[in-house]
C-alpha cells in the first residue's frame, strides 16, 4: 500500500519549493481554502466548490476564510494563508476569477511518505502526484 503524506506536509513543501515570484497551483490554493471553508459564505462556499471568486472580491474571499479561524488557527496558517492571497490576488489582478475547468479534481500534490522513496538516486523521477504512473 502507498501512502502519502499529509495534506499540511505537501502544503508546506508546495510553499516551501517556491520561487521568486511564484505562486501555488490550484489544487494547493483549493486545499488551503478547504481548511477554512465553513459552508456559511456564498464566496468562500463558491471558491472551494468551483475556484470561482465571487465578484472579482479577492479581499472579501480572503476575509471570509479568516472569520471561522481562532487566532492561534491564523497564525498556525500564515504561510498558507499568505500562500493562496498571492494566488488569489494574482488571479484578480488579471480578471481571471470565473470557474476553474476541472476545479473539484484538483488537491494539492503529494509525494510518497516513505523516506526511501526520494533519497538522492532512488528514483529518476517522482512519480507521486500521479499514482497511476507509480513504479510503487
Amino acid at each position: 500500500m502507498i501512502r502519502y503524506e499529509s495534506d499540511d506536509t505537501a502544503v508546506a513543501r508546495a510553499i516551501s519549493a517556491l520561487g521568486e515570484g511564484e505562486e501555488i497551483d490550484h489544487g494547493t490554493a483549493r486545499t488551503i481554502a478547504s481548511w477554512f471553508n465553513d459552508g456559511g459564505d456564498t464566496a468562500n462556499y463558491s471558491f472551494v466548490s468551483t475556484g470561482t471568486i465571487h465578484e472579482g472580491d479577492g479581499e472579501y474571499l480572503m476575509s471570509s476564510f479568516a472569520r471561522g479561524a481562532d487566532s492561534a488557527t491564523l497564525a498556525e496558517n500564515a504561510s498558507a494563508l499568505a500562500a493562496l492571497r498571492a494566488y488569489v490576488d494574482d488571479r484578480v489582478r488579471s480578471g481571471d476569477t470565473d470557474r476553474v475547468p476541472g476545479w473539484s479534481d484538483m488537491w494539492v500534490p503529494k509525494h510518497v511518505d516513505y523516506d526511501y522513496a526520494h533519497e538522492d538516486g532512488a528514483l529518476d523521477t517522482c512519480w507521486c502526484s500521479d499514482p497511476e504512473e507509480s513504479e510503487f
